[in-house]
C-alpha cells in the first residue's frame, strides 16, 4: 500500500501495529486492478523509466514496443512537445 494511504490512516508507515502490516499489503490487489483495467496504465519511476504496463497499455503502444518500453526513459517515445508537457508535470 502506498505510504500516502498509510500516513492517512496510522500517521507515520513505520509505526503501524505490527499485528496490521501484513494485513496492509494491497499491491497484489491494485496490480490486480490494474490488469483488468481495460485503460491503458503506464507507471514511471523518478527517474522517468517505465517500470509497468498493464495489458491495455501494451496493446495501445505496440508499434513503439509495448511491454518493450518497460525499463525504457518515457522520454524515447514522445515527441518534443509531449517531453516539454512531461517535464512540466515532474518537476
Amino acid at each position: 500500500m502506498p505510504k500516502l494511504l498509510f500516513r492517512k490512516r496510522w500517521g507515520d508507515p513505520d509505526g503501524m501495529p505490527e499485528e496490521r502490516r501484513g494485513k496492509m499489503d494491497l499491491s497484489i490487489y491494485f496490480r490486480s486492478v490494474m490488469e483488468q483495467d481495460s485503460c491503458p496504465v503506464v507507471i514511471c519511476n523518478g527517474e522517468h523509466e517505465i517500470i509497468y504496463m498493464n495489458q491495455a497499455a501494451a496493446a495501445r503502444y505496440a508499434k513503439s514496443g509495448g511491454l518493450g518500453l518497460v525499463g525504457r526513459s518515457i522520454f524515447e517515445c514522445h515527441n518534443r512537445k509531449s517531453k516539454e508537457m512531461i517535464e512540466r508535470v515532474v518537476s
